[in-house]
């Protein structure tokens, strides 16, 4: 098993609703040592620079105690430090998600401290991520990030309203009713279309999301492409019908719904004067565009 000394765990204590912070009180009271260990950050625009200002050279991995969002943030972090060869990432899941957990094949333990000793003894693995350039900078994603319903239900899960209870389904099922589509011009696969409306338009790098969703059968962080999802504008009871059956991975055989792998760069641009949502990882960006391209084997994860 690794040693504590040579991890940083990185520590969102509000992530899952407190979930987080209760966790790591039961790890801290069993393992003392790893409480001098721990990097508390609730706050994602500084989390870059208090890494810089915490990690000491003994140090070899950093692991975000939280949800899917506390692992995106740490890897863009440890990204804009320079730092991706120096560090490999991993995840103690503690949060209201688990689709990485998912992802990267660690059990869904509930004792604490078996998860905690688990975590501990993973093995380190090169995975590629999905690079996304938009207005302000670039950000990196692990696992999926999509515009369209998807987006919309994140947000909706994140603030809590339409009372979705963190239940994405239900979420999505409701904002159905009032859904237009996302207007946007395109340019996926190297071939350019015009702009049209679309209910999806998915960059998978894994398997899951939202809470356990497979929305990419047969994905894997690990196998170096990135999956397209695409759903163009469709009928209301069509659009339901693919949501219900997302539990059971049988949405992709649906008409209307097309899948692909991503070669070179992809493009989404918003109608003139507009901005698209996009969630990745199930943080929420704005953007009048994104561009999305492969970064091969750009982070190290803890599996």
């Amino acid at each position: 098993m690794t040693k504590p000394d040579d991890c940083l765990f990185v520590l969102n204590p509000n992530a899952g609703g407190g979930k987080a912070g209760r966790f790591w009180e039961v790890i801290t009271s069993e393992y003392p040592s790893v409480a001098t260990s721990t990097l508390k950050c609730d706050n994602h625009a500084s989390l870059a620079r208090k890494l810089k200002e915490t990690l000491k050279p003994n140090i070899k991995r950093v692991i975000a105690v939280g949800g899917d969002g506390s692992v995106h943030q740490l890897i863009n972090a440890v990204i804009a430090l320079g730092l991706e060869s120096e560090l490999a990432v991993g995840l103690i899941p503690a949060g209201s998600g688990s689709d990485l957990r998912r992802n990267l094949g660690i059990p869904n333990i509930k004792d604490p401290a078996a998860l905690f000793q688990r975590v501990m003894r993973s093995e380190t693995r090169s995975t590629g991520l999905i690079k996304v350039e938009h207005d302000e900078g670039v950000f990196y994603s692990v696992n999926i990030c999509s515009v369209g319903i998807s987006a919309n239900v994140a947000e909706a899960v994140n603030s809590g309203v339409s009372g979705s209870n963190k239940n994405y389904i239900r979420t999505a099922l409701k904002l159905l009713l009032h859904w237009k589509g996302v207007h946007a011009g395109t340019n996926l696969t190297d071939a350019a279309i015009d702009p049209e409306t679309f209910d999806l338009i998915l960059f998978a790098n894994g398997s899951y999301f939202g809470n356990g969703i497979q929305i990419m059968p047969g994905a894997s962080v690990f196998d170096s492409e990135i999956r397209l999802l695409i759903v163009r504008k469709q009928q209301l009871h069509k659009l339901m019908t693919a949501i219900t059956l997302l539990p059971f991975g049988k949405h992709t055989f649906l008409s209307g719904i097309e899948q692909n792998t991503l070669t070179g760069t992809a493009k989404i641009a918003a109608a003139v004067n507009k901005t698209l949502l996009m969630e990745a990882d199930g943080e929420l960006y704005s953007s009048g565009s994104f561009r999305i391209s492969l970064a091969p084997d750009a982070i190290r994860l803890l599996c």
